[in-house]
Order: C-alpha cells, then sequence, then structure tokens
C-alpha cells in the first residue's frame, strides 16, 4: 500500500501540474498546460497510427437514450456505475463504451 501510494497517478499528475480533479466533476481531469500539451502529443501518435494502418475516426454522442444502452447489455450489467438523467420524457445515460454508439453508426449504411 505505502508503494502503491507512492505511484499514485492522482498525486504525481497534480505535483507535476499535469491535471488537476475537482469535486465538481469527480472522475474527470481538468488537463492544465502542460498535461494538454502531453494529451495532444499522444492524440498525434495515436491519429499517425490510424492513418498507417487504414483506420478512420468517428465520434460518436456522450449520452444516449437509456434504451439503447438495455439493447447492447450495458444497462444491465453497468447501471450502478452509469451517470444517469432524465430529460424531458426520457430518461438518458452517459455512455460507459462507445460500442453501441458505433454500432449506430455502422448501422447507417447498407453492407455487401
Amino acid at each position: 500500500m505505502e508503494e502503491a501510494k507512492k505511484r499514485d497517478h492522482r498525486r504525481i499528475g497534480e505535483e507535476q501540474k499535469l491535471f488537476m480533479i475537482n469535486s465538481y466533476s469527480p472522475g474527470a481531469n481538468f488537463f492544465l498546460q502542460n498535461g494538454t500539451r502531453i494529451y495532444n502529443k499522444m492524440q498525434a501518435i495515436i491519429r499517425r497510427e490510424y492513418l498507417l494502418r487504414g483506420f478512420q475516426e468517428v465520434i460518436s454522442p456522450n449520452m444516449f437514450n437509456i434504451d439503447l444502452w438495455k439493447t447492447s447489455g450495458h444497462y444491465k450489467n453497468y447501471m450502478e456505475h452509469m451517470f444517469l438523467l432524465d430529460v424531458d420524457n426520457g430518461k438518458f445515460g452517459m455512455k460507459p463504451m462507445n460500442c453501441p454508439g458505433h454500432c449506430l453508426i455502422f448501422g447507417k449504411d447498407s453492407r455487401s
């Protein structure tokens, strides 16, 4: 436990002024200037690798109607850890995974 405390990324990241954590958004980092530089460099590396390997990027929404999460099985498996919202007359959840949204993108077009 003592060794784990020495290597805790939350402490190290804040000491190195890479990011900060705030109780207004628990579990989400606020990337500071140096952390943002590292984040952007990593994104550039990933994008270069995507191009080299023939992958293409897509971006899906961060929130979906709960029906999608029920259909995919994520609701049953992750609901106690999901951030759920009541919006108008429906229930929505922040995505714990990308795959259901990406399945919607894939299903948009006919395939041979």
